[in-house]
């Protein structure tokens, strides 16, 4: 009798078994979210469910199988706000298995896992969709917001070395005046938050005009001011000058005047710098 008894609680216990087995899992889909960096698909599951999740090209997808599974209740609508999902869409796979497809408007990276659900029978798996761009876009305007570039200033002392420009009556040169300017420009610019001067030239040099441009633009200077010192014959005459770069026409007789000398001489430096010019020129009496 107990040899019989013994072979009634084997098959009981492999009956059992089989039908732990063989019982299926219900998933019900608990909702979607997204945020600036990914979307989130949430599945309520009775347990902890073996699947697979893997991405489809040309259209993208990604595809969810959940095996010995059957779906719950309807999948949501993408909205039109959701700038990763099209559509959910769900179906039987090997007659048993649950399949359910994303299907996205750009590709996407997928992380799956699990987390406690809403009580001890049930389990959240968790599919996250994050763009492919996300992170080279997400570190660049990390580097962005981090660190701001300080304005370069690019400060032109005119003339120097050979070229001495204007001499006045009692012999002060027009290279000595600029570079004394330039210089004090110089220390209030750096004075300043958020800029910093690029001196053109330190000392008693000289440097070509299109060398000026170009340490400029080596420097991604943003903008670019050319000291001079106006000799005059008027001993009435003072104050200072100012001119900025104009593309279309000039705003005076007297800008006209100028725009014609340098741009005869200096078009290659307006071509290359691309950049705000200003030109301050302080009346220097001879």
């Amino acid at each position: 009798m107990l040899k019989h008894l013994h072979k009634a609680l084997l098959v009981l216990f492999f009956l059992f078994v089989a039908s732990s087995a063989s019982a299926e899992v219900t998933v019900q889909c608990a909702g979607v979210t997204s945020d600036a960096e990914k979307t989130r698909l949430i599945l309520e599951t009775t347990t902890s469910v073996a699947h697979q999740v893997f991405t489809l090209e040309a259209p993208d997808r990604v595809v969810i199988d959940i095996t010995q599974a059957r779906l719950i209740g309807e999948l949501p609508q993408a909205t039109t706000r959701d700038r990763t999902l099209v559509g959910l869409r769900s179906g039987v796979r090997n007659e048993a298995d649950l399949r359910i497809v994303v299907d996205l408007k750009q590709a996407v990276r997928v992380k799956s896992f699990f987390t406690a659900g809403a009580d001890v029978q049930h389990q959240r798996l968790i599919i996250d969709l994050i763009p492919k761009g996300n992170n080279a876009r997400n570190s660049a305007d990390s580097r962005r917001r981090g660190k701001v570039r300080s304005a370069i200033i690019a400060i032109d002392a005119g003339h120097g070395g050979q070229d001495p420009g204007a001499i006045g009556s009692t012999g002060v040169r027009e290279k000595d005046v600029t570079l004394a300017i330039a210089s004090k420009l110089a220390r209030l610019v750096n004075s300043e938050p958020g800029m910093r001067a690029l001196m053109i030239r330190n000392d008693d040099s000289f440097i070509g005009l299109q060398e000026r441009v170009l340490m400029a633009r080596q420097h991604h200077a943003d903008l670019f001011i050319s000291i001079h010192a106006d000799a005059f014959d008027n001993t009435d005459a003072h104050g200072s000058s100012v001119y900025t770069l104009s593309i279309g026409e000039a705003s005076s007789d007297a800008a006209m005047s100028l725009a014609q000398r340098e741009n005869s001489v200096d078009k290659i430096m307006v071509l290359i710098l691309l950049q705000v010019m200003i030109c301050w020129q302080p009346l220097f009496l001879i």
